[in-house]
């Protein structure tokens, strides 16, 4: 046999030397071509839900009310090393898709590598190149959200189980050190994901009861329990800040949560509030439909892929197949389960999919292997595989210019065009700009110093992004009304610099940017209220500007707080 049809040999860490390269080597050029991107074409400014968590890492905190510090800190840091611009505020998820990549093809490779060594090389290499050509993937990779992150260190809490199962009966060759890594990146990942998503505890479940089952087979790691003590330790303290805060302040992360899958520990505050706790069915059977549709857009035919992979491989091999599986199946379940109460969002479950893709990448390779039969099972592998490349990469290219997609659609007559999201990506500066401008204009007509007040907690983080550097940063600050005006409780609200009902405030001109044209809904406000318009920059219908005079002050909503 030649060096590569024999099987691995040599100990796990030579073994995975020879199995991981061409995944690695994918994996680097994908983040630099990335980078690149990003430097120096990307025509993206930052979404609303990044110049927000953009704002938190400015007010370094041990957790926030939605989410936990996490995605606050890795900005700042991010941004400290990279510039605060775009691309030193994405470069965070950049990196996080490198180490998804490369943590996959770890999983892949440890699940093979009992086989033949190109074997195991093409499923890591597939599985890696999955993580890069899914469209779920492609989109957290550009953008500064808690996926990246958060998907990374899932991947990484997967490749410390999979060493931890990976020697049962070969304490001969590094695999109890093996298994003793396994436990602190295990307690690694679940730590440090704690503190950008909390569902990350939900790869625990199936773990457990893995380990549980095969607890006879597994190596012992050396020094006893002290590995397995470390990573409790670790992902221990990934909880420890978010816990600190919420015992501080009333929960508020809990209640958020209920709330986002319809179980409220306290009732709705404000019309709009109210008005959608009302018309939220106790069960929508249609939930499921569509949550299973949007995952099919996302996810793309590497769906198909990691379905059949899963049933076709877990016979196979079944003890290091069925740890993949049994990982990712409770957050799916969840969720699954949550499309019962609330529609939710199509990228909610995607971590559960990270423990399949080397499932994927592991048919694929295997099929590959038996192509000179050209089966029926061959061909198909090979179909889903091409299937996959095709939209991956079609997908891949129009996310870096969706304004020219939209464009070519709209040349068309085509209706699709409204459905392209740019303007989620586009137009945040010349909004702050136009904003900017109304605030010297009142500057001037007035002699006094406006300030800017937004009715959205998006929007308004994005203005305060975007407003000229010339300002004075307190000039720059974007108060937020949403709490006030019937919407949920915002970070905003726990910022004494950005409380509203400061007296230093009152008698001010401001410059509001709202949701509608509505003058009723801020002259109980202000002593007079004008209307500007449509502001530039934004999404047609849903940026107005508002000019108030002699600020009256707006009350904090009565009884207990939206969430």
């Amino acid at each position: 046999m030649s060096g590569d049809e024999r099987s691995m040999s040599g100990g796990l860490r030579g073994q995975l030397r020879a199995s991981l390269a061409p995944a690695i080597a994918l994996a680097v050029a994908v983040a630099l071509l990335r980078a690149v991107y990003l430097l120096f074409f990307s025509p993206y400014e930052l979404a609303e839900d990044e110049a927000f968590y953009t704002l938190w890492s400015q007010h370094p905190a041990w957790s926030y009310n939605t989410k936990g510090p996490g995605i606050a800190w890795a900005i700042w840091l991010s941004s400290h090393i990279f510039g605060l611009s775009e691309f030193g505020i994405r470069m965070l998820s950049v990196i996080s898709a490198l180490i998804t990549a490369v943590m996959v093809a770890v999983m892949a490779a440890l699940a093979t590598r009992d086989g033949p060594v190109h074997v195991a090389r093409r499923a890591a290499l597939v599985a890696a190149a999955l993580c890069c050509l899914i469209p779920a993937f492609q989109a957290t990779s550009l953008l500064a959200t808690i996926d990246a992150p958060y998907l990374a260190c899932w991947a990484i809490a997967g490749a410390g189980a999979m060493l931890i199962a990976t020697g049962p009966g070969r304490r001969d060759d590094g695999t109890s050190r093996a298994a003793a890594a396994g436990w602190v990146l295990l307690g690694l990942g679940v730590g440090i994901g704690f503190l950008f998503k909390y569902t990350i505890l939900l790869i625990l479940p199936g773990i457990a009861a893995w380990l549980w089952r095969h607890r006879a087979d597994l190596p012992t790691p050396r020094g006893g329990g002290r590995a397995a003590a470390a990573g409790v330790l670790l992902a221990v303290l990934g909880l420890l800040p978010v816990a600190v805060w919420n015992a501080q302040n009333d929960w508020a992360t809990v209640r958020h949560l209920l709330g986002h899958v319809n179980i409220g520990l306290a009732p709705a505050t404000g019309p709009a509030a109210a008005a959608i706790a009302e018309n939220r069915p106790a069960v929508n059977i249609l939930g499921v439909g569509e949550f299973i549709g949007a995952q099919l857009a996302i996810i793309g035919p590497a769906m198909a892929l990691m379905a059949i992979g899963t049933l076709a491989m877990a016979g196979t091999r079944a003890r290091m197949c069925t740890l993949l599986a049994w990982m990712s199946a409770p957050i799916l379940v969840f969720y699954l389960l949550v499309a019962l109460r609330t529609p939710g969002e199509g990228n909610w479950p995607i971590a559960g999919y990270l423990g399949l893709l080397p499932l994927a990448g592991m048919w694929v390779a295997t099929r590959a292997d038996r192509n000179a039969r050209a089966t029926a099972r061959v061909r198909g592998a090979f179909f889903l595989w091409h299937a996959t490349i095709i939209v991956g990469v079609i997908t891949g290219l129009a996310t870096l210019r969706l304004d020219l997609v939209r464009s070519g659609l709209e040349s068309i007559g085509s209706p699709l065009a409204r459905r392209v999201p740019i303007g989620r990506l586009i137009g945040g500066r010349e909004m702050a700009l136009h904003a900017a401008e109304l605030r010297e204009r009142v500057a001037r007509e007035t002699g006094l110093a406006p300030m800017f007040i937004a009715q959205h907690y998006g929007r308004g983080s994005q203005v305060e992004f975007y407003l000229p550097a010339t300002l004075a940063r307190d000039d720059r600050r974007v108060y937020i009304a949403q709490s006030r005006m019937g919407g949920r409780v915002v970070q905003h609200d726990y910022w004494p610099d950005y409380d509203l009902s400061q007296s230093a405030l009152l008698g001010r001109p401001a410059v509001i940017i709202a949701d509608d044209a509505s003058v009723e809904r801020w002259a109980p406000y202000f002593e007079r209220v004008e209307l500007v318009g449509e502001l530039r920059g934004g999404t047609r219908g849903s940026r107005f500007g508002l000019l108030g005079w002699g600020y009256k002050g707006i009350p904090r909503p009565d009884g207990p707080r939206a969430f």
